[in-house]
């Protein structure tokens, strides 16, 4: 029983994550698909007037990339080890928004 329960937290964390993944995979791709539908002339001149004054845009995209990673990871570990403060952040939160909303 108790194999059971150190089970399933790694079994929902793998969910998350691939969950989580797919988001991520999917906002990628309809920004991309945003930035392409009009933009493919003019996001090619900005890279390469980038790439003029020495920035390696990649490594920028690889870096911002990373970051975000980290940032998620961070969040992921502050809401297991404090979930009760998480859920009071998530609900002032939402009484704010909801306070906003009904203006």
């Amino acid at each position: 029983m108790a194999d059971d329960i150190k089970q399933s937290p790694s079994n929902s964390e793998s969910e998350f994550q691939a969950f989580s993944r797919r988001v991520d995979e999917g906002a990628v791709g309809r920004a991309s698909e945003k930035a392409g539908a009009g933009g493919d002339d003019r996001n090619g001149e900005l890279t390469a007037n980038l790439k003029e004054f020495g920035i390696d845009t990649d490594r920028m995209a690889e870096a911002a990339n990373e970051r975000v990673g980290d940032f998620q990871q961070m969040l992921i570990d502050e809401v297991r080890n404090r979930p009760m403060q998480a859920l009071c952040w998530a609900a002032a939160a939402g009484v704010v928004v909801g306070l906003l909303a009904a203006r």
